[in-house]
């Protein structure tokens, strides 16, 4: 199966880009390798799906009417991990 994470509001935005972080942390400790090899692991397609570049994302929709907690995914530690359509604001 696949999961679809969607996480709404302020609050769920920011709980939502802590638990990725999590999440990639974890897959990174259990495959010891970091970035999209960490990330390469059969049992990641669970939580994830490659794009048409190859890259790994995460099945993911954050979703704020305020933009700020958005934008701050966009620009923060993450921002090459997330998809561009994985936010609406």
């Amino acid at each position: 199966g696949e999961l679809v994470f969607i996480n709404v509001g302020h609050a769920g935005v920011r709980i939502g880009e802590s638990c990725w972080e999590l999440f990639v942390r974890n897959m990174e400790s259990m495959t010891g390798k970091t970035g999209s090899e960490g990330l390469a692991a059969p049992n990641t397609w669970i939580n994830f799906h490659e794009v048409s570049s190859g890259k790994l994302v995460p099945r993911t929709l954050f979703v704020d009417t305020d933009c700020d907690p958005i934008d701050d995914i966009k620009r923060g530690r993450q921002r090459n991990l997330f998809s561009k359509l994985s936010t609406v604001t």
